[in-house]
């Protein structure tokens, strides 16, 4: 098919998709203001007096200040008696353990046993002596000198 015919297939397909959009809008629009006008709106949600009281926001409850002062006592007395339930003896809270110290003797015996301890672990890690082997790059190196001074 010819590029030319496949975008004006694409066009032609395109002003359907809009005409078709368009009636759906207008079909929606018209359902929106029948609604409206069932609801009693006018225009853009505009709404139109009504008899009596408005039903689409409810009336704010109120309390009153006895009834409030009332709630806050019994809260406080709950609050209260939670607290009384669990509260820990004030001696069992003042008191601090006292704080242990180190004497001398037992740091001295810490620090030898950790001398003790590293000792060991450093002499298991201590690879065993190897054999030293002759150095064979060392002498021919100094060999060649020596020879290439007598053949001048």
């Amino acid at each position: 098919m010819p590029r030319h015919a496949q975008l004006k297939l694409d066009h032609t397909t395109l002003e359907m998709a809009v005409r078709g959009y368009e009636a759906e809008r207008a079909r929606i629009t018209a359902a929106i203001t029948e609604i409206r006008a069932q609801l009693g709106q006018r225009g853009s949600g505009l709404t139109a007096p009504t008899r009596g009281t408005d039903h689409s926001t409810p009336k704010k409850r109120t309390m009153s200040a006895s009834a409030r002062a009332r709630i806050a006592a019994a809260q406080r007395a709950r609050w209260q008696a939670y607290k009384k339930a669990n509260a820990e003896p004030k001696q069992a809270h003042m008191e601090k353990p006292k704080k242990r110290r180190l004497s001398a003797a037992g740091r001295r015996a810490i620090q030898l046993a950790t001398k003790k301890r590293w000792a060991a672990y450093h002499k298991a890690q201590k690879p065993a002596p190897k054999a030293k082997a002759k150095p064979r790059a060392a002498a021919g190196k100094a060999a060649a000198p020596e020879t290439m001074t007598a053949s001048i």
